[in-house]
């Protein structure tokens, strides 16, 4: 599973003609899908989003099923954080950084990933994000022009 996001608009415009003076954007969307793996680890952290959603659902994770929960306590991993028992989704949250895009998801090592995407939402994209990624481009581009 992956989510592939573009930027538009006046951002686009500004990053196409920083891209004209820098070459390729590769470097900044490097920086745009680490920020973007380690928002998700975050999602995982807090069992689930917290925020306005752009994409996903930007809230709290529904409990466990009772057989869940009782099946966490009969392999003493009863305090993990959902979707944590293991660590295996949470490790599989990669990025691919390209001249003109960031493509963020799970890698293949998690097949069920789509899944869980449905149940848990763990791929978000939300307000907050999106406003960190303005200001980390804006950043790019003045330095850019200096």
């Amino acid at each position: 599973m992956q989510i592939d996001f573009k930027i538009s608009g006046n951002l686009q415009r500004q990053l196409e003609k920083a891209a004209r003076k820098a070459g390729d954007l590769t470097f900044i969307s490097k920086k745009m899908g680490d920020f973007m793996v380690k928002s998700t680890t975050k999602t995982f952290e807090r069992e689930g989003a917290r925020g306005e959603a752009i994409f996903g659902s930007g809230k709290k994770w529904i409990g466990l099923a009772p057989a869940t929960k009782k099946w966490r306590e009969k392999i003493k991993h009863s305090d993990s954080p959902i979707l944590n028992v293991t660590g295996n989704l949470k490790g599989s949250i990669t990025r691919e950084s390209h001249k003109d895009k960031v493509v963020w998801g799970t890698s293949e090592d998690a097949p069920y990933g789509q899944y869980l995407q449905k149940k848990r939402p763990f791929l978000n994209f939300l307000k907050e994000d999106y406003d960190r990624l303005v200001k980390v481009t804006e950043e790019y581009i003045q330095e850019l022009f200096k």
